[in-house]
């Protein structure tokens, strides 16, 4: 134990040297904000767009991006953060980060995260969450009483949300709160504790350096001072988004948490309200105070200021969020004042890669580092009238904005760029201030492990001295021009100083390396009776790196009876974790490395007897026996104990501590004649006894039954078995089908694995006595023959039916005829164009079912086993179509029943047989009229009628009538024109347009029922109903047709037209 302690003390102290060791912004830097309002739905994701620009971010000289918020988020921009362990969000994967950010350190490009810890959503709900769950669901005490946690109005239970009013930092109606998630009670030490153990994740596992503070009006600025200490970034940033720089100062007086120092930067949002001012009103003396300083928080605080024109709130859509939008128009003259003054700019994505000033951008920045210009440079405002501002930095550079002309005075002053409304100068000599940057930094690593530590130089010409002892370099130690990679594999100290060609030289640089093992960290967990077995750990805010876990977490595996256990990847040293079945769940719990036993509550050690020895044994299963030649046997050798040792051998000696062996379980794979024998023995060094297993194989005989069907039986022959000697599929009665030999003999053969059998023939109804038999070829007729009978299967003559005849059928009809051989074992060859068919022609065994349409010759042969032809047969199926003959009849009112036709004598003589008086019943149609179809004949006699006889019931004969003949009573016409029958007043009928394109109006007394059009060659070309007395031609080509027309008073009208 005081091992552990010593161990564990070693490596917290390591681990604060490596956090407190980390170099931090000098305020030199130039910082670019990495992404807009609109990049989480980017066509590629953003990381990768970054990614794919560092190498342009390098070359600007940029230091610092600033990235959007990374864990997973009910929004998709990450500001309603859900998951703080899940960094799968709408920017991309937590590989893609992570591979993002080495390649931006690879580049010298630190990375800022953007932490949203002010609030959190819930993971499926408002306030479910997860890593770190706080108990929630069940409990919310970390969600501020003010904050709420359902629609209807229930609150948390933590304590107040703080108030910015009374903090001075916002004005009076405003608040801490943000409605849109749960508010977090930063005053509670338990929140605290998880948020910087994130945040530790963020820096040491994925590789962040500094944070960006979303929201920081919403939770006390005492805490960022607690945040930082515990997570020493390279960089911070809050966000209180306030034109007054009173209240960003009061905001950065509460970081210093009661110490002299303010321990985070805040971004500058008055200097950009002084900016966008200026330009708006066309007064640049707003850029000056009444103290004769800048107006922004870098008149009063420059090195804790971020200055800035936009970001992903302020700017214009779709980039930004229209919040407070610096002009458009100025966004150069601004970045003139921000890249020459104090404070550090941060330079927004859009304006770098999409407002059309890169390479402006770029020269400004270009000024800035070779004049060695930092937040802290002294500004010397030299002119701020309406039209002029002007200003000297560090005796350097010197700009000025607006329309007034100025140069500064003195000599060798050289203008480096200038626009519309701006120009910067300085002197041209470049100062380079040696500096040097160490990737991989410091810190402690595994043993067995190498670390690769670049060394560059700010300037590829500079040289750089290094000593691995811990000794201060010298120029006499090693060195190299530019940069240099190191392999390091054991404890070292890493000294280093960079010297310019000048002859100047930077500090000196430390990194400690250490390497250590790392104890294992193993967790044993009893799981509680009511748990189901499936017991799993789910682990988040690992100390060391660990694959990322989703809910419920990875298994467990189960030690001995109720205990389960699972190991860390050594990488780990401590972590956040629970363990659950996928239901049920523990509280959250921490564990540092070592071996730890949880039982409701972490123990101190190991429980007496926690798992009692068991006396060792095995089982083999299967068992030994006899298998057949071919197949495989999985034997599963297998200790009662899985930590057990079992021991074996395959050649039938007795196994020792020598022999081949595996834990807990073995599964061998048998092909050939084998002796197993296998003993186990347990952790306590104890034996079992020596168990053996025999395994044979052999090739069975062929097992196959023929049978005789008597011929009282059905041709459904079966059999039905049981008891056999060997494994078969259990069946039934009355058993499986036999196959069908020939004649009435059927066949049966069992398994390869049954050797003997019990069974019963049997047609489903009459059946056999019960009977046995053993493997090999047998013959059953009303007994068990001694052989095959002679002339069992006699040779028969190969033939075929095809049935259908071939014949006369219905256009639009299928016809299905079916070839069968007269032996199912017979091979048919078939054609279906008329010619001879071959053994090379389309064929099928036993039978053949064809489906024909159309007119189709078939000729068919069968070729038997022994290869004996039949003739060849041949069917002839022609397709007709058949005529329909429609007639139309309108009744009196006075008739009170559905009216009959009654039809004879039908043309061609035999298309339809003759009706039996009254007749048919007809259909109704329309306007009062009924219709019946008649298939087959092109005319016929008809009578219409009530069902009885008399002139009052019935018409006359109407002899020889065809398609479309109508007839009114009192009124009659046949539909072909007929005008002997016209009886009724004649109606006057034109048909316009003609030539017509496309519809045919009918101008007629009487409405128009239904109409026909021909062709000149008499043929049908369009049938129908008119509609509205019209008719649709447009599908019709263009042409001359005969159009005849039905009407509703029995009248027919004929005419020509013309199509076009």
């Amino acid at each position: 134990m005081k091992l552990k302690h010593y161990f564990s003390m070693i490596l917290f102290l390591l681990f604060h040297y490596f956090v407190f060791s980390q170099a931090k912004a000098t305020g030199k830097e130039v910082m670019i904000q990495g992404f807009h309002w609109t990049t989480d739905v980017s066509a590629t994701k953003w990381y990768e767009v970054i990614k794919s620009n560092s190498a342009t971010l390098q070359t600007a000289g940029f230091d610092a991006i600033w990235l959007p918020p990374p864990s997973k988020s009910t929004g998709g921009m990450g500001y309603i953060p859900t998951v703080w362990y899940d960094l799968n969000n709408a920017q991309g994967t937590q590989a893609q980060l992570v591979s993002l950010i080495t390649d931006l350190h690879s580049k010298n490009i630190k990375v800022i995260a953007d932490i949203v810890i002010n609030h959190r959503g819930g993971t499926l709900g408002w306030y479910d969450f997860s890593t770190p769950s706080w108990n929630t669901p069940t409990e919310t005490w970390s969600i501020c009483n003010t904050s709420n946690i359902s629609a209807s109005g229930q609150k948390g239970t933590g304590a107040p949300d703080y108030d910015p009013v009374a903090a001075g930092l916002k004005s009076a109606g405003e608040s801490g709160s943000f409605s849109a998630a749960r508010d977090l009670d930063h005053s509670n030490p338990l929140v605290r504790d998880g948020i910087k153990t994130w945040m530790n994740w963020l820096k040491n596992d994925i590789g962040f350096d500094g944070w960006r503070y979303d929201f920081v009006h919403g939770y006390d600025g005492k805490y960022i001072k607690e945040y930082n200490d515990a997570t020493n970034p390279y960089f911070s940033v809050g966000e209180l988004l306030e034109g007054d720089r009173s209240r960003i100062v009061k905001w950065l007086d509460y970081t210093k948490g009661g110490t002299a120092t303010a321990s985070s930067t805040a971004f500058d949002f008055a200097t950009k309200s002084a900016l966008q001012n200026a330009f708006k009103d066309n007064n640049l003396s707003y850029l000056k105070d009444s103290s004769g300083k800048a107006s922004g928080l870098i008149g009063v605080w420059p090195s804790n200021a971020v200055t800035m024109l936009d970001n992903h709130d302020t700017g214009p859509k779709p980039y930004g969020q229209d919040l407070w939008i610096f002009p458009g128009d100025q966004v150069l003259k601004g970045y003139a004042y921000l890249l020459t003054h104090p404070g550090t700019p941060m330079v927004w994505w859009p304006h770098y890669f999409n407002w059309g000033i890169k390479n402006e951008i770029d020269a400004m920045i270009k000024i800035r580092k070779d004049n060695g210009l930092s937040s802290t440079s002294n500004l010397n405002i030299v002119a701020a009238t309406n039209n002029l501002y002007a200003a000297i930095i560090d005796d350097k550079v010197a700009m000025k904005l607006g329309s007034d002309n100025w140069s500064p005075s003195g000599t060798g002053w050289i203008l480096k760029i200038s626009g519309t409304g701006f120009a910067i100068w300085d002197k041209g000599t470049v100062v380079d201030v040696p500096s040097l940057t160490i990737s991989q930094a410091g810190g402690t690593f595994s043993t067995g492990t190498t670390v690769s530590t670049v060394l560059t130089a700010n300037n590829t010409a500079s040289t750089i001295y290094y000593t691995l002892d811990g000794t201060t370099p010298t120029t006499a130690s090693a060195s190299a021009i530019g940069t240099k990679t190191l392999s390091i594999t054991a404890n070292t100290t890493l000294k280093a100083f960079v010297k310019n060609t000048a002859n100047v030289s930077s500090t000196v640089y430390t990194e400690a390396y250490i390497f250590a093992a790392i104890p294992t960290f193993t967790v044993y967990f009893k799981k509680p009776t009511t748990w189901a077995s499936s017991v799993k750990v789910y682990y988040w805010g690992t100390t060391g790196t660990a694959p990322v876990v989703a809910w419920p977490g990875v298994a467990m595996t189960q030690d001995c009876g109720d205990w389960y256990k699972y190991t860390f990847p050594s990488t780990v040293s401590a972590t956040n974790l629970l363990f659950d079945d996928g239901t049920l769940k523990t509280v959250d719990l921490t564990a540092t490395a070592g071996i730890k036993y949880y039982d409701g509550a972490w123990l101190s050690g190991e429980p007496v007897n926690r798992c009692p020895v068991v006396a060792p044994d095995l089982t083999i299963s299967p068992i030994g026996g006899t298998f057949t030649t071919g197949t495989t046997v999985s034997a599963v050798l297998t200790a009662n104990v899985n930590t057990s040792t079992i021991y074996y051998t395959l050649d039938g000696t007795i196994p020792t501590t020598s022999s081949a062996s595996a834990v807990g379980t073995k599964t061998l794979s048998i092909t050939a004649n084998t002796t197993v024998k296998a003993l186990v023995i347990n952790t306590a060094g104890t034996s079992s006894a020596v168990k053996t297993e025999t395994y044979t194989f052999s090739t069975p005989t062929t097992f196959t039954v023929y049978f005789k069907k008597p011929t009282n039986w059905n041709s459904a022959v079966k059999i039905y078995y049981w008891g056999t000697t060997g494994t078969a599929p259990v069946v039934a009665w009355p058993g499986v089908a036999m196959t069908q030999d020939c004649g009435d003999w059927y066949t049966f053969t069992f398994p390869s694995t049954v050797s003997a059998s019990n069974l019963i023939f049997n047609d489903g109804t009459l059946k056999t006595a019960d009977l046995t038999a053993t493997a090999g070829i047998k013959y059953y007729d009303a007994a068990w023959l001694s052989a095959e009978p002679a002339n069992r299967c006699p040779v028969v003559t190969p033939d075929l039916t095809i049935l259908p005849a071939g014949g006369t059928f219905t256009t639009g009809t299928t016809v299905s005829p079916v070839l069968t051989a007269n032996v199912a074992t017979s091979t048919i060859y078939y054609t279906l164009d008329g010619t001879a068919p071959t053994t090379s022609s389309a064929s099928a065994v036993g039978t053949k079912t064809l489906s024909i349409t159309a007119n189709t010759t078939v000729k068919a042969f069968v070729k038997n086993t022994g290869g004996t032809l039949s003739a060849i047969k041949t069917e002839v199926y022609t397709f007709v179509s058949i005529p329909t003959l429609t007639v139309y009849f309108k009744p009196p009112t006075t008739w009170t029943v559905v009216p009959k036709v009654h039809y004879w004598n039908a043309v061609p003589t035999g298309s339809v047989a003759n009706t039996t008086w009254p007749g048919v019943t007809m259909v109704a149609d329309v306007n009062g009229f009924y219709k019946y179809t008649i298939t087959g004949p092109t005319s016929i006699n008809l009578i219409f009628n009530n069902g009885s006889s008399g002139t009052a019931n019935q018409t006359a004969d109407l002899l020889n009538k065809t398609n479309g003949y109508s007839y009114t009573w009192g009124a009659s016409t046949a539909k072909l024109g007929l005008k002997e029958e016209v009886t009724a007043k004649m109606t006057t009928v034109s048909l316009y347009p003609n030539p017509v394109s496309s519809l045919l109006q009918i101008s007629s007394s009487s409405a128009a029922l239904d109409y026909q059009i021909f062709a000149m060659n008499g043929s049908v070309v369009q049938a129908g109903k008119a509609i509205n007395n019209s008719i649709d031609l447009g599908n019709l080509s263009d042409g001359l047709y005969l159009v005849k027309i039905h009407f509703e008073n029995g009248l027919e009208h004929q005419q020509k037209i013309i199509k076009r």
